[in-house]
């Protein structure tokens, strides 16, 4: 597939109410890779791999300035970070909880918290997100935006954010390649772009 994975297939995701967004800035990434047929299914170990592929991009920039923005995003760096660390909780929250609708939910990650920390976070939060997706029954449900999902779903959603936002920040740190394996995108975008060619 190669060019960044087609520039993360277009960027994947749509972030909800008036936040950033970044709905297919352009859905390229693994949509024009697929010789592949049929779709990829997400696992509990893909996100746990993108979740290390991306703190493994990121964590030689740890010393850097992290309160540049993050591409072409108004938040800097270490905020970017620190949202999509937030997001696996919320995806996470919901499917344990299989609400019916929004749960109360802060951003919690503590301040004091460098990067080489929020990037063990990164990763731990994904293997959390993880771990209750390969216990979930097939008929759990939780609440998001854009409906129901069910644990492959919070999976893609997951990968989707990490993904995304590791791009983000490594265009906003420079000199950051930030080359995901298409193996790593192509299930992604099938599952979360199911139109896509």
């Amino acid at each position: 597939m190669g060019v960044a994975a087609s520039r993360l297939m277009g960027r994947l995701h749509k972030h909800a109410a008036g936040e950033s967004r970044h709905l297919c800035r352009s859905l390229r990434l693994a949509v024009r890779h697929s010789a592949v047929v049929g779709r990829i299914p997400v696992t509990p170990q893909l996100l746990r791999e993108v979740s290390a592929v991306c703190a493994a991009t990121l964590r030689p920039a740890a010393d850097r300035d992290w309160s540049v923005p993050a591409g072409e995003l108004e938040w800097g760096c270490e905020d970017t970070l620190r949202h999509g660390i937030s997001a696996l909780a919320f995806y996470a929250s919901h499917l344990a909880t299989r609400s019916r609708g929004p749960l109360p939910f802060q951003h919690v990650e503590e301040p004091s918290l460098g990067i080489t920390e929020l990037l063990a976070c990164l990763e731990i939060r994904g293997a959390i997100l993880a771990e209750l997706a390969l216990g979930a029954p097939s008929d759990a449900r939780g609440w998001h935006l854009m409906g129901l999902a069910d644990a492959e779903g919070f999976l893609a959603m997951g990968c989707s954010e990490i993904l995304i936002h590791t791009d983000d920040i490594a265009s906003g740190l420079a000199a950051l390649g930030f080359q995901p394996a298409s193996s790593l995108v192509t299930p992604v975008a099938s599952r979360l772009f199911l139109w896509a060619p």
